[in-house]
């Protein structure tokens, strides 16, 4: 079973993926189903921030000549 977002006219919905079709689990077509080529994938989330971690392997930071840190350094993006 494939759960996603999907685009289907002009609106975001959640779907799961069947065969070549797709039924909708919310919105104004929940209950549904069409044709997957009918709809675009969407990503299974839109999140507001992404939490990164920098120099996250020692080659990494030997590549660059930096030090290794002795804590995760974050950042956002």
């Amino acid at each position: 079973m494939l759960l996603g977002r999907f685009l289907y006219r002009g609106r975001i919905a959640r779907a799961v993926v069947e065969e070549q079709s797709v039924r909708f689990l919310s919105g104004p077509y929940k209950g549904k189903s069409t044709s997957l080529t009918d709809v675009k994938i969407l990503t299974p989330c839109k999140p507001s921030k992404i939490v990164c971690v920098g120099l996250n392997y020692r080659d990494h930071a030997e590549e660059l000549g930096m030090p290794i840190p002795e804590e995760p350094i974050l950042f956002l993006k």
